[in-house]
């Protein structure tokens, strides 16, 4: 069900230089831009809702376009990084910007992709744990790791070469680590050539070119078979049609696909096609799973590349960017942003702004009190996540009870540190509705659905047997005074609700529940 889960807000508009890449530090926003300066933005005054100015000018920081950047260790720990991606990828120290070094063999680097080794820190963002980096430099993976107390420190800023290059067929449109605990894979989607087409394709340029060989020589033909002139037209269009089937059957030569590649044996691992518009996006998630895109359709794989689920998300249009807000997945197409809840798959939200493909989220943690900017060319946006016991007290009014309830199943998971709520107020808000729940199963005559969700509420016994009037309201004044001293609150009895308790059938439920 459609609820408010972010708010969107404009903090940069008419940007004077075009925008090329956005990461969060702190409370501040980094933009790259295609002139090679580096600004750091950041809220004026200490709201952090007003609209973002420049605080810092970096103007030589690259002699070509910042087309990647991402702040690597924790804010205020001291041992902060900078990677950038211009013709090469560079480490720079926090907060002073100073060039460190250029990490060996990424000239010419067209991406990269990092994370830490396992995908549950993802939530809690251990600041202790090894961070893996891949860096794709022309057809080779080269891969990198760095503890984050060594962060800018030493002849290549703590990064050290994980494995040994990895050759590949082709330069990679995107990459992301596989996510599973421990995992060595790196998900990346390329064009591969097909075997089997190849050898059709050859077999109709052979084809083109015999009709091509033979057209000349209809004029030498025997008289008798001079009428085959009148077939002349037709035989020149036949070519036509083998071109046709020619630049088909090349554009599904090259078509991407997803891979999942090995690092320690390079054992290669094909997986689904990227789709028609070529437009590919991935995202790591908790518990080991890979989300990627295929046209408008999101499929969940795990660390091996099986399907985990059995149906996936869809989007209006094609996927070009995906960050984790957990509970949630914020997608970026040419036409809107898109809020996807992970439990429910289903759309909880959309912004229709144009041109926004450039996704940016707090690396310390993916919880869904972190805010997220969306950038166009020359318009920052700020997804601002509403508060959670506010959308969970929008779902409860829109009677959407099966959300909620997934909503705060799935904020649970979060460490205290990354929960936007306290944990007891959450305990509480779930139990609340599950007893609502169940007065709407009751209302329905789903009666055992109603007890389960009585007793996951943990409700007072006299609760449920106040939905039975004609059985508890004669008989049971001691136990209704009972459960006033021990709630505090008074049950009247209802007028509007039906005796249900002539059904035999269900006297033995509440009976059950109160033993």
């Amino acid at each position: 069900m459609p609820h408010t889960a972010f708010r969107l807000l404009e903090v940069v508009d008419k940007f004077p230089l075009r925008i090329e890449s956005l990461a969060v530090w702190g409370n501040k926003l980094l933009v790259g831009t295609a002139e090679g300066v580096l600004l750091v933005m950041g809220p004026e005054g200490n709201s952090g809702k007003e609209r973002y100015n420049v605080l810092d000018s970096k103007k030589a920081f690259a002699k070509k376009p910042i087309t990647q950047i991402d702040a690597v260790g924790r804010a205020g720990s001291g041992t902060e990084a900078l990677l950038s991606l211009s013709d090469a990828l560079y480490v720079h120290s926090l907060p002073s910007f100073t060039l460190v070094c250029q990490l060996p063999k990424t000239r010419g680097c067209s991406l990269y992709t990092l994370a830490p080794r396992s995908s549950e820190l993802l939530l809690s963002g251990d600041e202790n744990e090894e961070i893996w980096l891949a860096a794709a430099q022309k057809r080779k993976l080269v891969m990198f790791s760095v503890l984050p107390s060594e962060l800018g420190v030493g002849e290549n800023g703590g990064f050290g070469e994980l494995c040994p290059d990895l050759a590949l067929p082709d330069a990679p449109r995107s990459a992301v680590f596989s996510g599973g605990v421990g995992a060595d894979t790196v998900c990346v989607a390329f064009k591969k050539v097909r075997r089997g087409l190849l050898v059709l394709l050859v077999l109709l340029v052979l084809l083109v070119l015999l009709v091509l060989l033979v057209l000349p020589l209809l004029p030498l033909l025997p008289l008798p078979l001079l009428p085959l002139l009148h077939l002349l037209p037709l035989l020149l269009l036949l070519p036509l049609l083998p071109l046709l089937l020619l630049l088909l059957l090349l554009t599904a030569v090259l078509l991407q696909d997803y891979h999942l590649i090995n690092s320690s044996s390079g054992a290669v691992t094909e997986l689904f096609p990227v789709g028609r518009e070529g437009k590919a996006a991935s995202l790591v998630l908790p518990r080991s799973e890979l989300l990627l895109s295929q046209d408008n359709l999101g499929i969940f794989i795990g660390s091996d590349g099986t399907p985990t689920r059995k149906n996936g998300i869809t989007w209006p249009d094609s996927v070009e960017s995906m960050v984790l807000a957990f509970p949630y997945v914020v997608a970026a197409s040419s036409q809107q942003i898109e809020i996807q809840g992970l439990a429910t798959m289903s759309r909880c939200q959309s912004h229709p702004v144009k041109g926004c493909t450039m996704l940016a989220a707090s690396k310390e943690h993916a919880g869904c009190d972190a805010p997220i900017f969306v950038g166009s060319s020359s318009q920052i946006y700020r997804l601002s996540p509403a508060p959670l016991l506010e959308q969970l007290e929008e779902l409860q009014g829109q009677a959407s009870y099966d959300e909620a309830l997934a909503l705060c199943r799935q904020a649970s998971k979060l460490p205290d540190a990354a929960l936007p709520a306290p944990r007891g107020d959450l305990l509480r808000r779930e139990k609340q509705i599950y007893s609502e729940h169940g007065r709407y199963f009751f209302r329905q005559q789903q009666f055992e659905r109603a007890f389960e969700c009585f007793e996951s509420a943990a409700v007072h016994p006299c609760v449920p047997m106040a939905l039975f009037p004609q059985l508890v309201w004669q008989t049971a004044g001691p136990m209704m005074d009972a459960y006033k001293a021990a709630v505090g609150e008074d049950l009247s009895a209802p007028s509007d609700t039906a005796p249900l308790a002539a059904n035999a059938e269900y006297i033995e439920i509440p009976c059950e529940f109160l033993n």
